[in-house]
């Protein structure tokens, strides 16, 4: 059986109401979701909200991963594409090796 995974907007909510003082069923009611579902939920996260996830600043972007990909299809070199994104080369070359 495969679970259901909660949306965004349910995940805020549901911590939103834990933190209010609010029980598993009374959030399960609210968000019409089965109540050992939230109760999955809070104690994985130990009854603690976790942090929003947030991409490291020096990731790439979709982008700069597109005008890769538009070089290596123009046979450009490593450098050639590190120059036009004001990147290091090792950049370049560590993305490709990871995502071809």
């Amino acid at each position: 059986m495969q679970r259901k995974r909660f949306t965004r907007a349910q995940r805020r909510e549901l911590w939103a109401r834990w933190q209010a003082g609010d029980t598993f069923e009374t959030i399960a009611q609210a968000l019409a979701i089965s109540s050992p579902g939230v109760s999955r939920v809070i104690t994985a996260a130990g009854g603690i909200r976790p942090r929003p996830s947030t991409r490291r600043p020096g990731a790439l972007s979709l982008a700069e991963r597109e005008i890769i990909e538009r070089g290596l299809a123009a046979d450009h070199s490593y450098r050639a594409i590190a120059r036009m994104l004001g990147r290091a080369p090792t950049t370049i070359s560590r993305e490709i090796a990871r995502h071809g």
